[in-house]
């Protein structure tokens, strides 16, 4: 794994903190996983937050073992099979409600949100290819 002077993702974060190697973080997700294969190019994909759509199916079931406290353990996925595993389930309404608990937690610090671009209105459709590509890591904002 690559150091780069800001972690890319979460993910990328804490493999930094536990002095944990790309490759080390492949063997463990393969234990956990009951023997699934993580290649190397894969696992590069989910530390560099490059992921082209929803992880192993797997990864969930993984997920636990991986981290030291299961409560640690999050899903915006599946609220049954998180929560049997001691984990929690994200889902926020698109409600003032809602709006107002990320928006508590964002202004705490406890939810970052990483932009990577803000682009003009005009500029939407350079925003759109730039997803497209998938090399998007963090949001793209439009301004209006």
């Amino acid at each position: 794994m690559a150091e780069y002077e800001t972690p890319r993702t979460r993910l990328e974060q804490l493999l930094r903190q536990q002095h944990v190697t790309l490759e080390e973080f492949r063997k463990n997700y393969q234990r956990a996983a009951e023997g699934t294969t993580l290649s190397e190019r894969q696992a590069y994909r989910w530390v560099a937050g490059e992921l082209r759509g929803l992880p192993y199916p797997q990864a969930l079931a993984a997920s636990p073992a991986l981290v030291h406290d299961p409560a640690r353990h999050v899903s915006v996925v599946d609220p049954a099979t998180v929560l049997e595993q001691g984990g929690r389930y994200v889902f926020v309404r698109p409600d003032a409600e809602g709006l107002a608990w990320l928006a508590e937690r964002a202004a705490d610090g406890r939810i970052t949100v990483e932009i990577q671009q803000v682009f003009d209105l005009a500029a939407a459709p350079d925003a759109h290819r730039l997803l497209e590509e998938g090399h998007v890591r963090g949001k793209l904002v439009l301004r209006l």
